[in-house]
């Protein structure tokens, strides 16, 4: 062995371990180094934008859905005021109700029927006779006592003055995200209560 003078034979010996290990810690393979980071910059990438793209469609769907809401509750609030002047009594208070064309429509003697509410409310903004869109009127009759309290009504005439008139708008949220359950909609609804003033 050839030995540089006043070199321990211990200090020789981590020298050669501590090589052979830097050896193994650079491998290659068919003449490529294992630790090149060429491409990595790429695979980074492609990660990172599928991440961005998921949180951005995500963000898209979540606005489409709050815009959706507000709008299905405005056009609730607007079926029950709308059903609220058009009671059973409204033909013979405000005739003009029963025949205003840019108000809708209802026949006389009876007021607004469930038919009607939902050709009302169909015909409100951007979803005019939109499938997805469903519109339900419910008539509620009022307790005698003290608070009040409120039961189904099931004998017409179910559109009295003072009877509640429930309304609930539903529309069915097509989904632009892939994989999502339920067909790839979400059920929106919204639903919006007056008393019926005659």
């Amino acid at each position: 062995m050839n030995r540089k003078a006043g070199t321990p034979p211990e200090t020789k010996r981590i020298t050669r371990i501590c090589g052979f290990f830097r050896r193994i810690g650079t491998l290659r393979v068919d003449g490529l180094d294992a630790h090149n980071e060429e491409g990595a910059s790429l695979v980074e990438m492609a990660i990172v934008s599928g991440l961005l793209l998921f949180m951005v469609f995500g963000i898209v769907e979540v606005s489409i859905g709050l815009y959706t809401y507000h709008y299905l509750s405005d056009a609730a609030r607007d079926g029950s005021r709308w059903a609220m002047v058009r009671g059973f009594n409204s033909c013979t208070n405000t005739p003009s109700l029963a025949t205003s064309t840019a108000e809708g429509t209802y026949t006389c003697p009876g007021g607004a029927l469930q038919a009607d509410i939902s050709a009302y409310v169909k015909s409100l903004g951007y979803w005019a006779n939109d499938p997805r869109m469903t519109v339900t009127a419910a008539w509620y009759t009022p307790s005698s006592g003290t608070p009040v309290s409120w039961t189904a009504c099931v004998t017409a005439p179910c559109n009295l003055p003072g009877y509640l008139v429930k309304v609930n708008v539903q529309y069915n949220l097509p989904l632009i995200v892939p994989w999502w359950p339920n067909g790839g909609k979400v059920v929106i609804q919204s639903n919006s209560e007056m008393v019926i003033s005659q």
